[in-house]
């Protein structure tokens, strides 16, 4: 489902309309189910059951794709509340890994849910969940590590709060994550996005990008430009509270 997800956004921006429309429809007609999304298909275009609720169950509505079309199931907002956030004690607001308890909770996955939850109404549950990560998780790394470096998100902690994952799996994809929901940005313009030329070079038979950034481009080019420029989450989010960002200027 991810995968044909991100597609639809991939056509999009590269301006193949077509082949967009056409991964639309494959979603609409072969994913769609009840309350979510058919986590895969096999070749001969069943759904395969029985994987746990999880994010890849909802990639079309975190990645804001109904303004291509995507049609989405009516309960998907509560579907993801229901089987992935929890509702009381401690870690209220945080968010599973999997439909499955107890289980490790993921800043990372609450982050995704809260994409959706944003354009869905929930926007009582995307709060929760980033008063949990920033309050309460303690998964903010705010001490130099073993090779000096400070921030990012501990990707996981389990539910008993007796383990975590170990300090150097913090991934740029959470503090991105993160960032888009502080400051409340998205993966593409919807249809205000113009068309994107991607250089390639061709070495071996093997398609490159170039590495220097240069594929990049302009400030219309959106999330990718920001990225490129502003890693340092610091910058965005005060390392100590996450509130100082009245001041900051996003060069998107």
């Amino acid at each position: 489902m991810s995968d044909n997800a991100y597609a639809v956004l991939v056509w999009h921006r590269l301006g193949c309309l077509e082949r967009r429309d056409a991964a639309v429809e494959a979603i609409n007609q072969h994913f769609l189910h009840h309350d979510r999304w058919h986590h895969r298909i096999s070749h001969g275009l069943a759904p395969a059951l029985g994987d746990p609720f999880s994010w890849i169950h909802f990639a079309p509505a975190m990645l804001d794709l109904a303004v291509f079309g995507v049609i989405y199931p009516t309960t998907v907002a509560s579907t993801i509340r229901n089987a992935l956030q929890l509702q009381s004690g401690h870690n209220k607001g945080a968010v599973r890994e999997f439909q499955v308890a107890p289980g490790k909770l993921m800043p990372g996955i609450g982050f995704q849910a809260s994409f959706a939850w944003r354009d869905l109404g929930e926007t009582a549950a995307a709060a929760e969940h980033l008063a949990w990560c920033e309050s309460k998780s303690g998964l903010w790394h705010r001490q130099p590590d073993a090779h000096g470096a400070t921030g990012g998100w501990i990707d996981w902690i389990d539910e008993n709060g007796t383990k975590s994952a170990p300090f150097w799996q913090r991934f740029i994809d959470t503090s991105a994550y993160h960032l888009m929901v502080r400051c409340d940005l998205r993966f593409h313009r919807r249809l205000d996005d113009k068309p994107v030329q991607i250089p390639c070079i061709r070495t071996g038979g093997v398609v490159d990008v170039p590495r220097d950034g240069s594929y990049f481009g302009s400030k219309e080019q959106g999330f990718l430009h920001f990225l490129r420029g502003c890693m340092d989450v610091e910058k965005i989010c005060d390392a100590e509270n996450f509130s100082q960002t009245d001041d900051v200027e996003l060069d998107v």
